[in-house]
């Protein structure tokens, strides 16, 4: 069954980011809300620190794939994205942000993806759903964590631990 596996918040760390391709399978989709290569500020100093090489991947992973660019990430590093998207996964609308700006009003989406804090965070709301996969490389909740949409669920799932939490939704 296909999955669609989030991130966020990666900030150009090479070692993150192969984390991340290693779980996704040949029939996944990914989802990047931001932060992704954080050209802005970067690390500049850290050998870990590749965003040209991540792209480079990124660019040919053959796979659907939906990326939107955060506070830290720099427009004209890759350019042909937006700060938001909407796309279809298995019937439910969802929304992709990485959440510096306030995310805009639902608007019958059944799924909001946002980033940006670096804590991960699954919650049913009145209007839908509500993920923040967190952050592999700079976690702020002590969790190196992703979500997984699959089926009916979704989970938060810490790199290293394995899942955290899990939902289901019709």
């Amino acid at each position: 069954m296909a999955r669609l596996i989030i991130t966020a918040d990666i900030h150009g760390f090479y070692s993150a980011w192969q984390k991340i391709v290693n779980v996704l399978n040949s029939d996944d989709s990914l989802v990047v809300a931001g932060d992704f290569f954080d050209t802005r500020y970067g690390k500049h100093s850290e050998p870990d620190y590749l965003p040209e090489i991540i792209r480079k991947e990124f660019t040919h992973l053959n796979i659907p794939k939906y990326y939107v660019y955060g506070n830290c990430d720099q427009p004209a590093f890759f350019p042909g994205y937006d700060f938001w998207e909407t796309f279809l996964f298995q019937g439910k609308k969802i929304l992709l942000t990485h959440g510096h700006y306030h995310l805009p009003e639902n608007n019958g989406y059944d799924i909001r993806i946002q980033g940006h804090t670096h804590a991960g965070l699954i919650q049913q709301k009145s209007d839908g759903i509500f993920i923040n996969p967190g952050s592999i490389s700079l976690p702020r909740d002590n969790f190196k964590s992703y979500a997984v949409i699959e089926g009916h669920h979704i989970r938060l799932v810490d790199i290293d631990k394995g899942v955290l939490e899990e939902h289901g939704f019709s």
